[in-house]
């Protein structure tokens, strides 16, 4: 991932090889949105970022 996401538009955002298009939903672990997959033109995905903190925490409970 570059240092700092471009616009793609002022309601999408360009991330590795997806373009961010909207939020599908969010849950206790991250935000699920619908995304294009740049390297497949047409090809619409879901495309999930997790909280790493929340990750971190679950894993040092864990230990």
């Amino acid at each position: 991932m570059s240092s700092s996401p471009k616009s793609m538009n002022s309601n999408s955002v360009r991330m590795h090889n997806y373009e961010e298009l909207n939020v599908i939903g969010t849950g206790a672990y991250g935000i699920v949105y619908r995304a294009r997959d740049l390297r497949n033109p047409g090809k619409v995905v879901a495309l999930k970022k997790v909280r790493v903190t929340l990750m971190k925490m679950a894993f040092l409970c864990r230990h």
